[in-house]
C-alpha cells in the first residue's frame, strides 16, 4: 500500500494587495501529512474538496473519507441499505454552488444528504464515473462515465441526454474543472475539451493563443 496519501495545506497565503507589490514578504506554508495508520481508509487519493462546513472530503479505492480536522469518517456500500455509497472506489469528489457533495463511482454518482447522512444514488451499470461538474444554474449537472459526457437534471432527478456534448468510447475524461462560464475537461487520449455553459458548445482546444 502506498504510505504518502494526503498532503493538506494548512496555512495559505493571501495574495500581496497594491501596497506591498515589489515588497520581500516571508511566505511560509505548513503541511500536514495523513497515512492510513491516521485514518485513511486507503492509500490511493483520486480526488478531494472542502464542503461549506469545513469538511475536507477524500476520494479513495476503498471509500469515502470525510476529515473534521480531528478524525476521519470512512464511507463503504453496505449491500443491506441502499442509502449508502454506491460503491467501494471512489473516483471524484465535487462541490456545487448550492454545497452539495457529489461522489463519482465505478458503479454510478450519488449526492450526499447532509442531514441525513446518507446518499442518493444514481447508476451507471458498469461505466466509471471520472468527472462531475455542474452544468448550469438550473440544476443541469455535467457526468462524465465510461467514453461518454451526459446531462443529469437534479431538479427531475434523470438523464437529459437532449444535446448531449460528447459520447464516444474514446473520449475517457479523466479531470475536469470549471472556471467561470466554461468546464474545462481533460480526458485520456483525446486531449483538452473546453465547454461552454453559456453555448453548450464542446470545442477541442488544439493550441493555445
Amino acid at each position: 500500500t502506498a504510505i504518502l496519501s494526503i498532503i493538506l495545506i494548512t496555512c495559505i497565503c493571501t495574495n500581496a494587495n497594491a501596497d506591498t507589490v515589489g515588497q520581500n514578504t516571508d511566505t511560509r506554508i505548513s503541511f500536514s501529512h495523513f497515512y492510513v495508520n491516521d485514518g485513511l481508509s486507503q492509500g490511493t487519493v483520486m480526488s478531494s474538496c472542502q464542503d461549506s462546513t469545513g469538511h475536507m472530503w477524500f476520494a479513495t479505492l476503498d471509500g469515502l473519507n470525510r476529515y473534521d480536522g480531528y478524525r476521519f469518517k470512512v464511507y463503504r456500500h453496505n449491500p443491506e441499505d441502499t442509502t449508502s455509497i454506491n460503491d467501494n472506489i471512489i473516483r471524484k469528489v465535487y462541490i456545487d454552488s448550492r454545497g452539495d457533495l457529489w461522489v463519482g463511482t465505478a458503479k454510478g454518482f450519488a449526492m450526499y444528504d447532509r442531514k441525513m447522512d446518507c446518499f442518493r444514488n444514481v447508476s451507471t451499470g458498469k461505466l466509471t464515473v471520472t468527472g462531475i461538474a455542474e452544468a448550469s444554474d438550473e440544476g443541469m449537472m455535467l457526468i462524465a462515465a465510461g467514453g461518454s459526457l451526459r446531462f443529469f437534471n437534479r431538479e427531475t432527478w434523470a438523464w437529459n441526454d437532449n444535446g448531449a456534448p460528447y459520447q464516444s468510447e474514446k473520449f475517457g475524461a479523466t479531470i475536469m474543472y470549471c472556471s467561470g462560464s466554461a468546464i474545462w475537461i481533460g480526458t485520456s487520449s483525446e486531449g483538452l475539451f473546453c465547454y461552454s455553459k453559456s453555448t453548450g458548445e464542446l470545442k477541442r482546444i488544439s493550441s493555445f493563443k
